[in-house]
């Protein structure tokens, strides 16, 4: 009776095994879809990447569209000679003095 019931208890355990032994084998194969480490790393670096290549060529092309604005055909004018400082000029201040009365 009692090497009965032992065969009973375990052929319950090896049926609980077999079930757990199932799900586990599905959970490893929905866990090897989902990204890794050096995944969202790789991905960050590329997003980085793309984000400074972005900025690049946006300051590149309103430097240039600058230059282009600014560009003058013409022959680079001479030197201008720089003329000498005026001399400085005295402040006058007229301080007007009250009227006086008349007698």
């Amino acid at each position: 009776m009692r090497i009965a019931k032992l065969e009973v208890h375990v052929e319950n355990i090896q049926s609980v095994l077999g079930d757990i032994r199932s799900e586990l084998r599905g959970l490893a194969s929905s866990l090897s879809h989902l990204p890794t480490k050096q995944d969202l790393f790789t991905n960050a670096i590329a997003v980085v990447v793309i984000g400074l290549t972005v900025i690049v060529i946006t300051v590149g092309g309103i430097i240039g569209g600058l230059d282009f604005i600014k560009r003058d055909d013409r022959a680079p004018a001479a030197a201008a000679v720089a003329a000498p400082a005026p001399a400085p000029q005295p402040i006058v201040i007229q301080v007007p003095y009250p009227a006086q009365k008349r007698h």
